[in-house]
């Protein structure tokens, strides 16, 4: 809890094999960048019962490569909580889910603001605030606002086997403007 973690190389912290355990309060900013390879603020993989709340993942950079994402779902996660975090200004998308380990199942996203995502994407085919690879994965997204500048559209097609409702899609400028107010 109550951690940060900024300039990392690859990733501000790597959940890896961890069960029934909960990150709080965790920020990670401006990383990667400097490799050729993949980059994100945070991910998770091979892991069970986890929650992660209250998090803020920001300015992740790509290198012109892939990734640069503010939270990644590598894969062969499950029973995963992902609540109330925020995640913006990153190169790549605000959140992947991919199935490079296996499929990823029962994924809660909920409550989580996304903006200004995608700010230096590696293709048209990554342009998404939010975007999944390899669509076996399944989950809820849930009450999230996502607000997109750059990105061609808010979340990718591929998660058509995600659940979602009441969320709220807007532009950045929409961001901008409330937080004016």
């Amino acid at each position: 809890e109550d951690c940060v973690a900024t300039g990392g190389l690859s990733a501000g912290f790597a959940l890896v094999n961890v069960r029934n355990s909960i990150i709080r309060r965790f920020t990670v900013t401006d990383g990667g960048g400097k490799l050729p390879y993949g980059t994100c603020a945070g991910f998770i993989v091979w892991s069970d019962g986890v929650t992660i709340e209250n998090c803020e993942f920001a300015r992740y950079k790509n290198n012109g490569g892939h990734d640069g994402v503010g939270f990644d779902f590598e894969g062969n996660s499950k029973n995963i909580k992902f609540i109330n975090n925020t995640i913006h200004n990153n190169s790549g998308a605000g959140i992947m889910v991919m199935s490079t380990s296996g499929h990823n199942s029962n994924i809660l996203i909920k409550d989580c603001t996304l903006y200004n995502n995608c700010t230096s994407s590696y293709d048209e085919k990554s342009n998404y605030e939010m975007l999944c690879w390899n669509n076996g994965s399944t989950g809820t997204i849930e009450n999230c606002n996502i607000y997109k500048d750059k990105a061609s559209d808010y979340i990718h097609p591929d998660f058509c086997n995600f659940i979602q409702s009441n969320n709220q899609f807007k532009t950045y400028q929409d961001f901008l403007n409330l937080k004016k107010k």
